[in-house]
Parts: structure tokens; sequence; C-alpha cells
């Protein structure tokens, strides 16, 4: 880590960090990372303890254009409706030529237990449907949108480039 963060400095890369969550735990652990790998002299982050609703807040109503958003987890939770709001949101606020990472649950034998007996409300949907949710109108292009499995077939993830022009 030390070779590849000193390789980025001497290039000029600077990285500024706006992480949101509505739990402080992961706000937390993501500052002691950084301080734990020495990245609090180089890596400028911001936490915010809130909804993924305050995301255009957080970056300063589209003042600050963030090159790469990444939102693991919240999908699995939201409706589709919702999820495609989501989707349309991080669009507006992404860098031409930033990226977006996401991912989903996929349909498993756990899900029975987990809804039924735990009433965790989860939300179970196949690849092709985060391909839809993530490419949708006002969104990223489906040429645009990749997808694949993550070792041990329980999730899917999506990589999805904002074009330019």
């Amino acid at each position: 880590m030390a070779k590849e963060k000193a390789y980025l400095q001497k290039c000029g890369v600077k990285v500024e960090l706006r992480l949101l969550d509505k739990d402080k735990a992961p706000l937390e652990h993501c500052k002691l990372m950084a301080e734990r790998f020495g990245l609090n002299s180089w890596v400028q982050m911001q936490t915010f303890q809130c909804s993924y609703r305050d995301a255009g807040n957080v970056c300063d109503y589209g003042n600050w254009r963030p090159w790469l958003i990444e939102m693991i987890g919240l999908m699995d939770y939201l409706p589709t409706l919702k999820g495609k709001e989501v989707e349309q949101m991080i669009y507006e606020l992404l860098l031409p030529g930033g990226y977006h990472l996401t991912g989903h649950i996929l349909p498993n034998s756990e899900a029975f237990v987990l809804r039924w007996l735990i009433a965790w409300p989860m939300r179970y949907r196949l690849p092709h449907d985060l391909g839809e949710i993530v490419a949708c109108e006002r969104a990223f292009l489906l040429q645009s949108v990749k997808l694949w499995l993550v070792p041990g077939g329980a999730h899917v993830l999506a990589e999805a480039k904002k074009l330019t022009g």
C-alpha cells in the first residue's frame, strides 16, 4: 500500500472522500481504516451521518462532482421505483466519465429464513433486474452497465459509466 500511495502522490493524484451513511458505526470504521493505513495526510475525508436522500447536499448540490460513487448494500432494501430514483440522482451527481458501483443480493436458500422467520426486509433480484434499475430512464445507458457475479454466487455487482458528450 505504501508504494501505491507514494506513486499516486508523486503523480499528483488527490483523493477526496465524502462518505454518507445513516449509521455512525460504518463512518467511524472508515476513519479508523484511513488512520490504520496512514492515509489521513493524503486523503481528505468528510463523513455525513444522513440518509442517501441527502446526497445532493453532501455534493454541494452539484458544485462537487465525484468521479466514483459506490453504493453497496442499500439497493437490497429499496423497492424498484425508489431504486430507479436513486440511480437517476447518482447519474446527475456523477462527473461525466465517472463510474458508479452497486450490488444486489440474489435469490438464495436463506431468503425464506431471513424474510419470514427474522422479518428482515431484504429484496432479492436477479442480475438483469439490477441492470434494468441501474440503466433506467434518465440514468445510465444499458451499454455502459457491466454486471458480474461475485465468487460464491450470492451477489451481483454492477459497474456503470457515465458517458461523456
